[in-house]
């Protein structure tokens, strides 16, 4: 089996390059080919490392899933175990607590000396008391917070758009491997200095706000995005079958409603890597999709990482025009599944349609029948039952053994609705194994004309016509 690294393109490239090269006998030529394979061996080689760099990436990213699944279980389990919420803050980081709860009351302490020394009155004081107060306050909201960040992090599914760099340094924080720190520089809008959490991964120091690191530092999987886009092209597609519109007319539907989706970048991405199998995801990252400030540019994807047949490694594609033209080509399949289902109802000349007709004439026949004689049609039906009309009413029984009454069904005759089940009962009852010959006698629509003409072969005596 070949490796899921092997690189076709690559490898006849690599070999054509190995292989005994042509040499003319014309110096003059010999010099540009020897500068053109040096140019082409060249590219080659920039190919081949960035190929190994994205085979190791790759493998960095699957140990960096790996290990965010193991350290989930145990995150989870820290909270539902914490009595505190302090007791969901990683070692290091209690200290940064510990010593702000200790300044706190330090200075609480020499606040209440100078007040009984009589250097400082009730009123001078106040505006210290508050500072403590709202540093200790500080300190309880850090503790918190944790378990809503913690919580974020089992929620929010990492996208495989991310790199294994940022799924690490959320793995740092879910496992709590930080520490926090005050940051000299950096104020918060009161003027204090910002809570940083520290972070290290492949060696490198990372430095995030603390108020920033309740959202992960990766991508995650838009399942809401995707789905309200499925679900809008789904029932476009629906919509278009019932109606037994044409492929043409379905195209101009669904491309009006395609035409109305708008992603972020985030989601485009999500969309496409997550869902929509673009590419291999493990060998793209987020990087490739970032302009020279750390910003989402998705008009930077490069289709694929093999060289093209002119020698191009990856031409430039629109994200977002892939993902519509994804959800398009999802659309057509499903339009074509609901004609299917909605064939009964559109299709002429086929068994299906013969099949409608011939119910619909034999429940006609039925019906009418019915209307004429509906005595004489109870004895062609040939129900075993019995029939007894009695206090306005009719009724269907057969005997017991004992030669007691089984009643099997009964009806008013007085009534409207009692009429018209009757007509279906008797119409029924020849066809009772026949699911769609049964849909159309119940939903035969008997007038009330029929219906006063099928009572009075019961009730001969005058009777009100029907409201």
């Amino acid at each position: 089996m070949a490796s899921r690294y092997y690189n076709p393109s690559l490898a006849q490239k690599v070999g054509a390059a190995s292989a005994e090269q042509y040499v003319s006998i014309t110096p003059a030529v010999e010099k540009g080919q020897m500068a053109f394979e040096r140019q082409q061996a060249k590219q080659l080689k920039q190919q081949e490392l960035r190929f190994e760099k994205r085979k190791l990436e790759a493998e960095a990213f699957r140990k960096a899933l790996e290990n965010r699944q193991n350290l989930a279980a145990k995150t989870l389990d820290k909270i539902q175990k914490a009595e505190w919420s302090i007791d969901t803050m990683p070692v290091q980081s209690k200290a940064l607590l510990t010593l702000m709860m200790k300044d706190a009351k330090n200075r609480t302490k020499e606040l209440n000396d100078r007040i009984l020394r009589g250097d400082i009155g009730e009123a001078g004081a106040v505006m210290i008391r508050e500072s403590i107060n709202e540093d200790v306050k500080r300190g309880n909201d850090i503790a918190n917070a944790m378990p809503k960040i913690l919580k974020n992090y089992l929620d929010a599914e990492p996208s495989m758009i991310n790199s294994s760099e940022d799924i690490e340094i959320s793995n740092q924080i879910m496992g709590g491997k930080f520490e926090l720190g005050f940051s000299p520089t950096e104020k918060d809008e009161e003027g204090r200095s910002k809570i940083i959490a520290k972070v290290k991964v492949n060696n490198k120091n990372f430095e995030i706000p603390f108020d920033e690191i309740a959202n992960p530092t990766y991508i995650p999987v838009d399942t809401e995005a995707f789905t309200a886009a499925f679900t809008t092209v789904n029932a476009a597609a629906d919509k278009a079958a019932s109606k037994g519109k044409s492929l043409d007319s379905f195209n101009k539907d669904i491309d009006a409603t395609i035409s109305g989706l708008n992603f972020t970048p985030e989601q485009a991405l999500s969309i496409a890597f997550d869902y929509l199998g673009k590419e291999m995801p493990e060998y793209v990252t987020i990087a490739d999709f970032t302009d020279k400030n750390g910003n989402i540019d998705i008009a930077k994807f490069k289709s694929n990482i093999d060289m093209d047949n002119d020698g191009k490694f990856g031409e430039p594609e629109d994200l977002n025009l892939w993902v519509k033209s994804q959800l398009k080509k999802a659309a057509t399949d499903a339009y074509e599944d609901y004609k299917k289902d909605y064939a009964d109802k559109f299709d002429t000349g086929t068994e299906a349609d013969k099949k409608r007709q011939r119910n619909k004439d034999i429940t006609d026949q039925t019906i009418t029948s019915i209307i004429s004689d509906p005595i004489k049609a109870i004895e062609k039906s040939g129900m075993p039952d019995k029939t007894e009309v009695k206090n306005n009413k009719i009724t269907f029984y057969d005997l017991d053994k004992d030669n007691n009454k089984v009643i099997n069904a009964q009806f008013d005759l007085k009534t409207k609705e009692g009429v018209a089940a009757l007509a279906k009962y008797i119409a029924s009852y020849d066809y009772k194994n026949d699911v769609d010959l049964i849909y159309n006698i119940n939903n035969y629509p008997l007038t009330d004309e029929q219906l006063n003409q099928i009572q009075k072969a019961f009730l001969p005596s005058i009777l009100p016509r029907y409201n």
